[in-house]
């Protein structure tokens, strides 16, 4: 099982437990920052489950993805047809 960066979640109060509750099912670390985020680290086996975590984590609070170099790129194109599906340009 590969260890991936995937995603900087901004601490929007309460969020925690359920950052914890999303994903239960997929093997994580939690880190506390200084600047009121958190670095969630995700272990999976193919960087389609870590998109799956990702998009969970989105609809937690705001993210920011670090990486892989794959995984960012399949956000960006997730984020492009989801703002078609609902005809926003943004």
């Amino acid at each position: 099982m590969n260890a991936f960066p995937g995603a900087t979640v901004r601490d929007c109060g309460q969020i925690l437990s359920s950052i914890g509750s999303a994903l239960r099912w997929i093997d994580h670390d939690i880190d506390e920052r200084s600047d009121h985020t958190r670095r969630v680290t995700l272990r999976t086996e193919s960087v389609d489950r870590l998109l799956g975590a990702v998009a969970q984590l989105a609809t937690i609070a705001p993210i920011t993805v670090e990486g892989p170099a794959e995984l960012v790129e399949r956000v960006e194109l997730l984020g492009r047809r989801f703002a078609g599906a609902t005809g926003s340009s943004s």
